[in-house]
């Protein structure tokens, strides 16, 4: 299928074949009705949904009490969403967005911190409610998952290595 230049998908109920340029990519289904259009609406966001995403990020930047930066690569989808699921019961908001994406509003929400210099995949944690609950959260899931490692975070503006979360992990919360 590489290198059709066909703008119609392929399909017999068991695959669609997208063509994007001079790639394609097949994609397997059990939905016969899916088409060319559904799949482009699944893979990419448009440009409205990524404003909304960065006016989210922002004010949760702006309404967050303190800030942890963990990674988060070679997590399961599963053990993440376990993670999300810990993190919303104690009120936490979790980004997994693009490190240029997060540096650029930490900039303008006035916090100097580069998460351009951290390796790997960067999910931030915001406690909304307690300064203390994402430092809890992520070093107590950082113990059973060898994949989750701490970067830092913002405390009252200022940045915070990854030992400093840890022993504010070890405090009680509110």
């Amino acid at each position: 299928y590489r290198g059709t230049n066909r703008r119609e998908s392929a399909k017999n109920g068991r695959f669609v074949l997208l063509s994007v340029v001079s790639h394609s990519f097949l994609f397997f289904t059990d939905n016969p009705s899916m088409t060319r259009s559904h799949l482009h609406k699944a893979m990419a966001k448009t440009r409205q949904q990524k404003d909304a995403s960065i006016v989210e990020l922002k004010s949760v930047v702006t309404d967050a009490k303190s800030i942890v930066f963990a990674n988060y690569q070679g997590l399961s989808v599963s053990a993440f969403e376990a993670l999300r699921t810990k993190c919303r019961e104690q009120q936490v908001a979790v980004f997994a967005t693009k490190k240029t994406i997060l540096n650029r509003v930490l900039a303008d929400a006035g916090l100097s911190v580069d998460v351009k210099s951290f390796d790997g995949s960067v999910a931030a944690f915001f406690g909304l409610v307690d300064e203390v609950a994402p430092a809890q959260i992520v070093a107590s899931f950082a113990k059973t998952n060898d994949a989750v490692r701490l970067f830092g975070g913002m405390l009252e503006g200022s940045f915070i290595d990854g030992a400093k979360v840890k022993q504010l992990s070890e405090m009680p919360s509110k």
